[in-house]
This record gives structure tokens, sequence and C-alpha cells, in this order.
């Protein structure tokens, strides 16, 4: 067991790691603002109320921890594409300046939480995408992540801190209702209940992955013994805007509208990944099919 830190760790994917990793026996510690109400269930975790540029509470957070796990992101790729430089001051320039804290600390490893969706970019053909295709990110989100990843390598040669890259595909689960619908599925459901219409841009295929499945894949991937260092988090199977929404109207029953906008030029059209070396390499649950996951997400908010 491990002394473990989780930036972010009250976020939709830091809180559902949180409980995971409590339950697996870790001692937990969480720096985060908590600028809404507490997500995790776990008891007993040490909470940092702070942000990644106050150093002092950094440095306490990062006090006697082995393993970082860093889930924490200011930005969506919506928001970065309007706010390049927000992106690369609150996102990359703080992610730096925690691993080198990080390194400065002793920590053993870090577990960052990059971006399937946005680093590997526009990718020709129609089949899945593993971790030895060339990151060529066109938006500012994805340029943030893959920057990391590199300086993440630096610090590995430079300071010998280890890390582990999760490419995360498009999670959803029931806490993304809280404390508003945030991700596709979210919004959706959340239209569909309130019968509103909803508003669709594109028709983009993304690779959905319920947070379950998201956290087994991640902890494995993790806290293993492997001579890898990045892993695709994925289910492996697209699905285009469209069908998610006739899911969405399948599961509950009700309608929803749509009104269809184009997609912004740095939107990838399509991002369908290859979870392969995780499933294979470790012991993990194969990935629920997305109707599955919409039908327990909807049981679960209702």
């Amino acid at each position: 067991m491990s002394n473990v830190l989780v930036v972010g760790g009250n976020g939709f994917l830091g809180a559902a790691l949180v409980d995971a990793l409590t339950t697996d026996g870790h001692s937990v510690r969480v720096l985060d603002r908590f600028s809404s109400p507490r997500r995790y269930q776990a008891n007993g975790v040490d909470e940092h109320r702070a942000t990644l540029d106050d150093e002092e509470a950094m440095a306490r957070a990062l006090a006697d921890v082995e393993v970082v796990f860093h889930f924490l992101s200011t930005t969506t790729p919506a928001t970065a594409a309007g706010e390049p430089l927000r992106d690369i001051t609150e996102n990359l320039a703080l992610s730096v300046r925690l691993a080198a804290a990080a390194a400065a600390a002793g920590v053993r490893r870090m577990i960052y939480a990059s971006s399937g969706g946005t680093v590997y970019g526009p990718v020709a053909g129609k089949g899945r995408i593993d971790e030895s295709a060339p990151l060529r990110p066109i938006s500012p989100y994805g340029i943030g992540k893959a920057a990391m990843e590199s300086y993440l390598e630096y610090f590995r040669l430079e300071h010998g801190l280890e890390y582990r890259v999760m490419r995360i595909g498009n999670p959803y689960g029931p806490a993304q209702m809280i404390p508003a619908p945030r991700g596709l599925i979210a919004v959706a459901l959340s239209k569909a209940i309130r019968d509103e219409p909803f508003h669709r841009i594109g028709n983009a295929i993304r690779d959905y992955l319920h947070i379950d499945d998201l956290v087994e894949q991640v902890l494995a991937a993790s806290l293993a013994p492997s001579p890898h260092r990045i892993f695709n988090i994925a289910s492996g199977t697209g699905h285009s805007v469209s069908e998610v929404l006739s899911l969405v109207r399948r599961v509950t029953g009700l309608p929803l509208v749509e009104h269809v906008g184009e997609n912004p030029a740095t939107y990838v059209d399509r991002s369908v990944l290859d979870p392969s070396l995780v499933l294979t390499e470790f012991e993990v649950t194969r990935p629920r099919p997305l109707g599955d996951g919409i039908e327990q997400m909807w049981e679960a908010i209702r």
C-alpha cells in the first residue's frame, strides 16, 4: 500500500479515484480547491484546500507521498480553444511546477491524466489508435497535454521521477451531473428529463468509457509493474453523437429534439482509441457496452 496524493481529487475523475484508492487500502491525500461540495464518499482522507500556484501548500501536500495522481485541469477542450494562454498558465505551467516539486520531494511516480481524444489529432482511416501513433494535436488543449507528456520524460531523465501517462477517452458517469451536467451524455440526459432541446455540434465519433471501467483501468496501469509508461484508457468502440443521442432516447423513452451546429476547425472528427495494451497486460474487466452504461447512469440519476 502507498501514500498517495490525488491532485484534483474533488473532480469527476479524481473523486472516483479517491474512493477506489481508499477501498484498496491506500493512504489518500487530496489537493483541490474544493469549489464544489465534496464528491467522494471515502472517510479519513487528508484534505488540502489549495491551488497549484500555492507553493507552500503544494509542499505540505507532497510530504511523504510516494505516488501522485495529477487529475486536475481548469479548462476543457472548448474553453482552451478560446483561451490558449489561460490553458498554458493554469495547466501546463502549473503542471510543470507540480512535477518539479514532486521530484524535489522524492515522489516515486507521477500519474498524469492526458487526453486520448486530442493528443493524437486527426488520424487518417477508420481504425483504432494505439499508443505508438504519432502525436499531432491541433487544439490548444491537446497541445498542452502533449507538451506535459514530454516534460514528464524530461523529469524522468533529469530527476528520476517515474511516470505513467493515461490517455483517456471520453468518460461518463452519474457524478457528471454535479454540480451541473457536463459531457455529452450527462447533458443529453439532463435535456431529456427537462424536455429541453439539445444543441448538437457536428457528429463526431468518440470513444466513451464508464467511470467505473476507467478507474479500474487507471489503477491497474498506474500501480502494477509494467515496462510501459503510456496507456490508452478507453472502451475501444466509437460512437457518433447521433448514435449516443439515439441510445439516450431508447434508454429514457423520452424525446430529445436536436438543433445542429458545425464543429470548430480544431475539432477532431473521429477519435477511437485502442485499449488492447491495458486490457491484455492487466487483469481488468472488459468495458461495458455504451447502452448498458447509459442505462446504469440513467437509473442512478433518476
